[in-house]
């Protein structure tokens, strides 16, 4: 159980740095052309 809980505690704390790349205005296609 505890490696599901790891899995899943790492997938929501990507995703709330998503949110707050979107929050602060820039969006992952924004991000994904910049390192291109």
């Amino acid at each position: 159980m505890t490696g599901c809980y790891l899995e899943t505690s790492t997938a929501v704390t990507s995703l709330l740095l998503l949110l707050k790349k979107v929050e602060s205005g820039q969006g992952t296609k924004d991000t994904l052309e910049t390192k291109t």
